[in-house]
């Protein structure tokens, strides 16, 4: 069951779609590089392409997950054949 509050809405924004729902903890360690993105691959993608940017970027500050770790989780997204999310890269590049 998902929690209450922005993490919850993000977790549970991105989980819909699949059997297997992603927890706050797991996201951020991914999104770190310290879980292997691989493995939560759809889950990623939905998090860098169709979460809304204001949700996004909440749950990046919430987290600290500013930096070198999380330019390159958006880059694996990107390698995998992922849409380009314009804003979301230049908050991030910002």
């Amino acid at each position: 069951m998902f929690s209450n509050g922005l993490d919850g809405l993000v977790t549970g924004a991105i989980s819909k779609c699949w059997k297997t729902e992603i927890d706050t903890q797991t996201l951020v360690a991914v999104l770190t590089g310290k879980e292997d993105i691989a493995a939560w691959q759809p889950h990623i993608g939905l998090f860098f392409s169709e979460l809304p940017i204001d949700a996004a970027v909440s749950f990046i500050l919430k987290h600290g997950l500013r930096g070198p770790a999380l330019r390159g989780s958006y880059q694996a997204y990107l390698a995998w054949g992922g849409d380009p999310n314009p804003d979301l890269e230049e908050w991030i590049d910002g």
